[in-house]
């Protein structure tokens, strides 16, 4: 695999927030070894593509068991990497990530399958339009800190129903979680080259990845960087999705429950 094979020396620690202590390293991915991932990943992904979205169901269900199966192993892993307490870990990521590949494998087809259109006009009544959805092709992520393990899961989950092939660079805090994540995508089998998992710099990593080849990035995290990433993408009208930077309102009435109200902001 990528992070095995391609690596360079360089590695980047991994602590937990609430204790300290370090709970793991990984090897810091180059330029170089995101190229050639770009460039396993269109060859997998041109095979990939021809695939029912039956046949890809079934990779996908291999890996919606792997998570069920190991749900607290990772529950644990993300606790620790990120600091969540892991009743929060196991409900609002992992669950949620068993349940979202169940709804992606039964879905998918009847929202990407072909679209016919009425015609808008009598002067087209003799003629039919279409939508055809088609894969976009290597499809890169950038995913953040605070949902380590959802966030990203649901989102390479979506790409590889669809029919493309992911490389995947987790938030530098929470490198632990990236690799239980890549752990169960590993346990779908998929075809070799399809998921590559890579640890580049935050500082270098969008760029990196608009520059590598890829076909749409997909980044959620801070405002400034998600500016710069737009300013980068527009040069060359380059597909980008952008999640920025999230703020929840909550507002306490006079007669609410104090002890309730405190957990939910909390929470």
């Amino acid at each position: 695999m990528i992070e095995q094979s391609l690596a360079t020396e360089k590695r980047t620690t991994s602590t937990n927030p609430a204790t300290g202590e370090v709970i793991g390293s990984t090897k810091e991915n180059s330029i170089a070894d995101l190229q050639n991932a770009v460039s396993e990943a269109r060859t997998a992904q041109k095979v990939w593509r021809e695939k029912s979205f039956a046949e890809r169901a079934k990779y996908l269900f291999k890996i919606r068991d792997y998570l069920v199966a190991h749900a607290d192993d990772i529950s644990e892993i993300i606790s620790k990497d990120s600091g969540k307490t892991k009743v929060d870990a196991i409900s609002t990521e992992v669950l949620a990530s068993a349940m979202a590949i169940t709804y992606y494998a039964k879905n998918a087809e009847s929202v990407l399958e072909r679209k016919t259109l009425s015609g808008g006009s009598i002067l087209t009544i003799n003629k039919r339009s279409y939508v055809d959805r088609i894969p976009y092709g290597v499809i890169g992520i950038i995913s953040p800190w605070n949902y380590p393990f959802a966030i990203p899961f649901h989102e390479v989950a979506m790409a590889l129903i669809s029919g493309n092939s992911v490389i995947l660079k987790t938030a530098t805090q929470t490198l632990e979680v990236g690799k239980a994540l890549k752990a169960c995508i590993d346990a779908g089998e998929l075809p070799q080259g399809l998921f590559h998992f890579l640890n580049i710099p935050g500082n270098i990593a969008g760029d990196a990845f608009i520059d590598s080849g890829i076909d749409k990035l997909f980044f959620t995290g801070s405002v400034p960087v998600g500016k710069q990433l737009m300013k980068k993408a527009s040069e060359k009208l380059f597909p980008l999705s952008l999640e920025l930077g999230g703020n929840d309102a909550m507002i306490v009435c006079d007669d609410a429950n104090l002890y309730r109200a405190v957990s939910g902001a909390i929470w």
